[in-house]
């Protein structure tokens, strides 16, 4: 009984991990994009670990390249 309790919360965890902040993450980077009043191209996560981000984007006919970095909190360090 106790694996198919470990299993569950394995993949649970999994799914959180892989689905559902990839989501949110992807979704607070065009939000601000699209405030700024940009167009994005294409968003790249470029580490499993950390929730690192490549974008880029279109602003004001000048294409942008930006990283962001999500820390545990989904707060967003833009460089």
């Amino acid at each position: 009984m106790d694996f198919i309790v470990w299993t569950i919360i394995i993949v649970l965890i999994l799914v959180y991990e892989f689905v559902v902040c990839p989501k949110i993450c992807k979704r607070k980077i065009s939000r601000y994009i699209t405030n700024l009043g940009g167009e994005i191209i294409n968003i790249e996560r470029l580490t499993i670990r950390d929730y690192l981000y490549c974008v880029n984007y279109v602003l004001d006919n000048k294409t942008e390249k930006a990283i962001v970095q999500f820390n545990i909190f989904f707060e967003d360090t833009w460089r």
